[in-house]
This record gives structure tokens, sequence and C-alpha cells, in this order.
């Protein structure tokens, strides 16, 4: 809330998530960061108040493990935004059940699906048996990139090649 010497925006695509944009703002910062030593150095630096409209300022909320959970309960476009945002720390987080045993997964990278359909939230679909979907309200999620417990982080593809989804399996 301070005055502030330099400021840019950076354009958040529409596949970004918390990891590309740190990415992004290490770079821009950098840049930034040695504009504001040459400016104090010769001497033309100027500090400016920041915009501070105070209903815009909100402190973040803290991350907790069980606020990383998906919620499958939530539209298509939701739940992809809420993986990007936990992506790739401390990463989105799911149960998938298979009768009394439980796989606890973290999903890194997914595509929303906005279809109709009859499925129960939480429903696996395999509209191809190298793909995975999640039921949700409104469609669909596309897993693209997770990691069991214990395991390596794979594309789907890849889990598939060891892993079989079961009739029952569902994510909760």
């Amino acid at each position: 809330t301070g005055k502030i010497a330099y400021q840019t925006r950076v354009e958040i695509g529409d596949r970004d998530n918390a990891g590309t944009i740190h990415d992004k703002l290490m770079l821009v910062g950098a840049e930034l960061m040695l504009k504001t030593v040459d400016a104090i150095i010769d001497g033309s630096i100027t500090l400016q108040a920041q915009d501070s409209d105070s209903e815009l300022l909100k402190p973040a909320p803290k991350i907790f493990k069980e606020t990383c959970r998906i919620d499958w309960n939530l539209s298509a476009k939701d739940v992809d935004y809420f993986i990007r945002g936990l992506s790739p720390y401390p990463a989105a987080h799911t149960t998938l059940e298979r009768g009394e045993t439980t796989f606890n997964i973290k999903v890194f990278d997914a595509q929303p699906i906005t279809e109709k359909h009859n499925y129960s939230v939480g429903t696996i679909v395999q509209p191809h048996p190298r793909q995975i979907d999640i039921a949700v309200v409104d469609g669909f999620i596309r897993i693209l990139e997770l990691q069991v417990q214990g395991r390596k982080r794979m594309k789907t593809t890849d889990f598939l090649n060891g892993f079989s989804i079961e009739e029952n399996d569902c994510f909760k």
C-alpha cells in the first residue's frame, strides 16, 4: 500500500496457471528491479502513490490442505480455474474411490468441457481409453496431468498405461 517507482501490466493467458504466472512475474519483476536501481543511481526516480481502491484490496486467505480439495459440484469452468489457481503448488487434490480402496490424487492440468449429461458429479467417464473425464454440474473436467500419492507427476495417458478405470470408480 506504499508508494511505488514503476509498474507494468502482465497478460494472463486463458490457460495460464499459478506457476506460469509466477514465471512471467519473475521476469518482469527482474526488469523493473534493474530499472528502479538505475533510476536510484542516476537520481531520476520518482515515487507515486498506488491506486488504492480499498474495496478491491483484500488480504488473500490462507491456503490449507482441505481448501485445496476439488469440489466436483462446481461448474466445469470453476473447477478448471480452481485447478489452475493451485498448480503447480500446492496443487488441487481429490480422492479416487474404488470400493474400500482410496487413492489420493493431485491434479495439475485439466480441460473444462461444457456438455449436458445425466451422470452424478464425480462420476468417471472414459470417452476414449486414453482419457479421464469427471462429471461436474454442467459438463466434464478432462484430467490432463496428475500425480497419485507416492508416485511422480505424469500425463493422464501415461497414468492409464498402468492403471485401469473400473466401472464404479468415482472421485470424491
